[in-house]
């Protein structure tokens, strides 16, 4: 099953359209359209509205963990380089006001070009400094919520620049002539990403993460050493198709300064490379 959520039915309506949604008149608190492998979710605009459209969603649907999870909208960039109409697929979440970074897993062949994304609570203008490339409302509140479901690489975030951050009304049908150019490239994704699933099987093996958590832990690693290491063993297993057992000495390691931590870090990556 994929499962998909929109900010507002504009977003979703070419992707409704594409795939034959039908809506579930069951659904009393959220607008939900489905077929037999795909559930969309309209969730409202704003991060919170986002991750409690997603919490909804994915409490109401079974899934399994071959399944994956796909913001898709459009956003805004302060970058000459976004063009309108330019779809991004997003592979670091910035959350304006805590500061902290999410870090979706690159690990599919995909048609897009790679973004960063800061999530706001408000809109933003061109007025505003970025620290990414594209800001939109949503992401942050959206793998949140979905990162209690679903493990990093089956977790994605799709973005088409509609604006530069003009402050300009959007019209709609402008909205959708963007939206409704990019459903071609948005389905060659999900074709991939069921290709991943239809493989039947995690990558890693629940005994896998559960080692790789004990390293987190014992070498006191930040969230970006943390995503670093699980890609790395990821792509590890993808190469070799070998079991992660040589890393089971790590969890026992005990370091007093993060220092120390990424030095084992460094020494693990490599052992990943060879």
């Amino acid at each position: 099953m994929l499962f998909i959520a929109a900010a507002l039915y504009i977003e979703a309506r070419p992707l409704i359209a594409y795939y034959n949604l039908k809506k579930d008149n069951a659904s009393r608190y959220y607008q939900i359209f489905r077929n037999e492998d795909i559930v969309l979710v309209i969730t409202g605009t704003g991060k919170v509205n986002s991750a409690v459209g997603v919490s909804h969603m994915l409490s109401r649907y079974p899934f399994t963990e071959q399944d994956a999870v796909i913001n898709w909208g459009i956003c805004g960039t302060g970058c000459g380089d976004g063009k309108p109409g330019t779809p991004y697929l997003v592979h670091k979440i910035i959350d304006h006001e805590t500061g902290r970074s999410y870090y979706p897993d690159m690990l599919l062949v995909h048609p897009f070009a790679e973004a960063d994304l800061e999530t706001f609570s408000s809109p933003v203008t061109a007025d505003r400094s970025l620290a990414a490339l594209l800001c939109d409302m949503e992401a942050s509140g959206f793998y949140q919520a979905a990162a209690k479901y679903f493990s990093p690489h089956n977790i994605h975030v799709i973005k088409i620049v509609s604006d530069r951050l003009e402050g300009e009304r959007l019209e709609q049908d402008f909205v959708l002539a963007l939206l409704h150019s990019n459903v071609t490239v948005f389905d060659e994704f999900v074709q991939n990403v069921k290709a991943a699933s239809d493989q039947k099987r995690e990558i890693l093996s629940q005994e896998e993460y559960r080692s790789i958590q004990q390293i987190m832990k014992a070498l006191r690693l930040s969230e970006s050493q943390r995503h670093r290491l699980v890609k790395a063993c990821t792509r590890y297993k993808i190469r070799t198709d070998k079991t992660l057992d040589f890393l089971k000495q790590y969890e026992y390691v005990r370091v007093q300064t993060k220092n120390e931590g990424k030095e084992h870090l460094q020494k693990i990556i490599r052992q990943l490379s060879e």
